[in-house]
């Protein structure tokens, strides 16, 4: 289902803004699976590393669990372990996961 939303966007959807070639955002969460575990990773891509990615909306507020701070900064660029995020974000990051890949192997 997600697949074909994003499919939809970038085929048909007129106002929606177009991804740009030279554009990365400065700072992305990385999705990694290994060894049937999934976790998360900060990364922050130097102008160079130009990758797909997609946004997905957020609604902060109210008390976080997670949060990147400079005394959280080097270990979420390492790692964020998806047990730490609330069940709603554990969820989304997986099926976000899932639907990337399907997506780029077409």
């Amino acid at each position: 289902m997600i697949v074909n939303w994003m499919t939809t966007c970038l085929e048909t959807h007129e106002k929606c803004p177009k991804p740009k070639a030279d554009f990365m955002p400065t700072r992305v969460i990385q999705i990694i699976q290994k060894a049937g575990c999934r976790y998360l990773r900060l990364r922050e891509p130097r102008p160079s590393e130009q990758e797909p990615y997609a946004a997905l909306s957020y609604c902060w507020g109210g008390e976080q669990r997670v949060i990147t701070t400079s005394k959280t900064i080097f270990r979420h660029l390492v790692r964020i372990d998806m047990e730490d995020l609330p069940p709603h974000d554990q969820r989304r990051c997986s099926r976000f996961r899932e639907a990337w890949d399907q997506m780029l192997m077409g």
